[in-house]
């Protein structure tokens, strides 16, 4: 009876070190994912700031920049929203026509996504500075249903 009493304590004990063992290993385990989540976490954060790799406002913005025009990304984007008639296509359905994502690709070109909730295209545009530090646009190509 002592025997098996000292057995049973033996395993009691076994366990306990062992249990602590494992809850060591599990919260390290623990911290070990909240640290690759975090990292996760701020990649994704990364990767849904839009970045622009065609249009460089200090080198292909230089024109707007001698004008003391302060943001050439703003100001281009900004005259075409104020346009939407520069949009190659008609709404349908009771819809209004209007730009999405207005991509800057060069010192003299963008495209631009535009859409009514029904239909959608994309188009290429010519865009310069006149002399009133206005932006005129002329519309190069359509990428979507014309």
């Amino acid at each position: 009876m002592k025997k098996t009493f000292l057995v049973i304590i033996c395993s009691f004990g076994f366990l306990a070190c062992s249990n602590k063992d494992r809850k060591e290993d599990l919260l390290l385990e623990i911290d070990r994912l909240k640290i690759e989540n975090d990292s996760l976490m701020k990649l994704s954060r990364i990767e849904k700031t839009p970045t622009n790799y065609w249009f460089d406002s200090d080198f292909d913005g230089e024109a707007f920049l001698d004008q003391g025009i302060k943001d050439p990304v703003f100001l281009i984007e900004s005259s075409l929203r104020e346009q939407p008639e520069l949009i190659p296509l008609k709404a349908v359905l009771g819809g209004t026509m209007h730009f999405g994502t207005i991509q800057l690709l060069s010192s003299e070109w963008l495209i631009a996504s535009f859409d009514d909730g029904h239909i959608m295209g994309r188009a290429i545009y010519e865009y310069d500075l006149n002399k009133d530090k206005e932006v005129d646009f002329k519309l190069l190509h359509v990428l979507g249903p014309e």
